[in-house]
């Protein structure tokens, strides 16, 4: 049935179904675009890169063949797409589609490419408003833009007032940035700016390097700029006149076996083959590209030998058939088409059976190695889920000029009363003038965006955000049952049966109670 609301409103309005990886986005995207005369906009940061079809989860060619779609297999796997280019591309289509009449559909669940597309005044197109400093040599110029690129600039801003004494540059060696480690560069953060530095953590190279050179080129904190920023700017600006957004939520109970036997599904259906191809080619290609067209997705260390534990307990023949090879090059998993949950999680198990063809998936089933790597996948997706679930909240849910419908898609046997129906009424309300009534879940206002700090646990090798997060880590089951364990194997008999009993003293060799709001608290009962 074709829409009732006026070409006009078609030409101003956009549809975008929220939620996280599982709900069945895609499926509600297909049903309303048959109905409303739309075409799908993806806006999944993976699928945006031709390959890993079944990593990344993307339509069937026959969904694709029955409604028009965007913005899927746009891209090589061998570059790194921006926020900046994607939302170039998505919004250059999605006028495109309004000039035809038609209702463009967003669909996916990288919420920071979906902020891009609807909101004015975030990710601008002109990526570089901060440039490296000039004096720095050719090749570490180059290696700058590699981490800039990959960040939003900041909107231009005036200098702060700086009351301290002016410091450009004190305390940053530009000549060493690209050769220190994310520990070196973060206590440098720390000097020059403190409270960008107890929100990021050292692994978070990229983002370390961004503060520092915004204070090496400014001589003002990267967080004294982001505070000015926040307060004369509004956050969100709608880029379009009717924005609906469909939210489909699911009970996580619910929701986390479904994402185990979709992963499963995804095994069976081809997941190892195709992972093994893209393996093999993605090695080959940078093997044969020259250094700099390969940086981008070039740096971490790849492991190739078995671990410590198969060594021990001498893994099965099979596994010793797919002989430790060196890895060809090295990855880095932070960009591009190897952020896809699934590549990184595999690469111990490929790096055994590398330049080892062909590949003997029967017997590779049930190595160690590959069931560890199936267990990675499957809490890595349950993990990405939940924090899907909280950006939403945190930032889409709060913009009072979306109109926004919750839909319930726990319960699958009644998908068209709990979800098709009612996403398909609120789009026809709001396309035919119409305004939805506030959703009661919207949520109040979140603590300052600077006093996100992270809490580094290393006893649970985990990293939490905010106070939250952290409080209810010290209380959990895992926390709990790691400290004990720690506390027997540094104690012996009574001594440690004794710190058992005590969890939290036992962390804490028996000393007093610690304030996890306090930085001494945070770093000392991280474990």
């Amino acid at each position: 049935t074709a829409p009732t609301g006026s070409m006009a409103s078609l030409r101003s309005a956009v549809v975008v179904v929220l939620g996280c990886t599982g709900v069945g986005k895609s499926k509600l995207a297909i049903e309303a675009a048959k109905r409303f005369n739309g075409e799908i906009v993806s806006t999944d940061s993976m699928q945006v890169y031709q390959g890993l079809d079944i990593v990344t989860n993307k339509v069937t060619k026959e969904e694709m063949a029955a409604v028009p779609h965007h913005c899927i297999d746009a891209f090589s796997p061998f570059e790194s797409v921006t926020v900046a280019q994607f939302q170039e591309l998505a919004t250059k289509i999605i006028a495109d589609i309004h000039a035809r009449g038609r209702l463009p559909i967003l669909v996916g669940g990288t919420n920071f490419y979906i902020e891009s597309v609807l909101f004015n005044n975030l990710y601008p197109a002109h990526v570089g408003t901060y440039r490296p400093p000039l004096h720095l040599p050719s090749h570490q110029l180059a290696a700058c833009n590699l981490f800039l690129v990959d960040h939003r600039p900041m909107a231009p801003c005036r200098r702060p007032a700086h009351t301290g004494p002016r410091t450009a540059g004190a305390g940053i060696d530009a000549a060493a940035i690209e050769a220190a480690d994310g520990i070196s560069l973060h206590e440098q953060l720390r000097r020059v700016d403190p409270v960008m530095a107890e929100r990021l953590h050292p692994n978070e190279k990229r983002k370390i390097l961004r503060s520092l050179e915004v204070f090496q080129q400014h001589g003002v904190p990267q967080s004294t700029m982001l505070l000015q920023h926040l307060a004369e700017r509004p956050r969100f600006q709608p880029r379009y006149g009717r924005t609906v957004c469909c939210w489909i939520d699911c009970d996580v109970t619910i929701l986390d076996p479904r994402l185990d036997e979709r992963v499963d599904q995804m095994v069976t259906g081809g997941l190892l083959r195709e992972l093994w191809d893209f393996h093999t080619a993605f090695h080959a290609h940078v093997a044969s590209a020259p250094p700099a067209a390969v940086a981008p997705n070039t740096s971490e260390h790849v492991h190739s030998s078995q671990s410590e534990d198969e060594a021990d307990s001498g893994s099965s023949r099979s596994e010793g058939a797919l002989a430790a090879q060196p890895s060809v090059c090295t990855l880095d998993f932070s960009k591009g088409i190897l952020q896809s949950i699934g590549v990184k999680e595999f690469q111990p198990f490929f790096a055994l059976a590398h330049n080892v063809p062909p590949l003997d998936l029967a017997a590779a089933a049930g190595t160690p190695t590959l069931q560890k790597c199936l267990t990675e996948m499957k809490v890595n997706t349950r993990r990405y889920a939940r924090k899907q679930v909280q950006w939403l909240r945190n930032r889409i849910l709060r913009v009072p000029e979306l109109d926004i419908v919750r839909l319930d898609a726990s319960d699958l046997s009644v998908w068209d009363q709990t979800v098709c129906a009612p996403a398909l009424d609120a789009i026809q309300k709001v396309l035919d003038g119409g305004k939805l009534p506030a959703i009661a879940e919207r949520p109040p206002e979140p603590p300052s965006l600077l006093a996100w700090r992270k809490y580094p646990c290393e006893l649970c090798g985990r990293t939490l955000n905010g106070d939250v997060e952290w409080k209810a880590h010290l209380g959990s089951k895992g926390h709990k049952v790691a400290v004990s364990k720690r506390a027997a194997g540094a104690q012996g008999g009574r001594g440690a049966r004794r710190q058992r009993s005590d969890p939290s003293q036992a962390v804490e060799g028996g000393g007093p109670e610690i304030d996890i709001n306090s930085p001494a608290g945070a770093a000392s009962s991280s474990g």
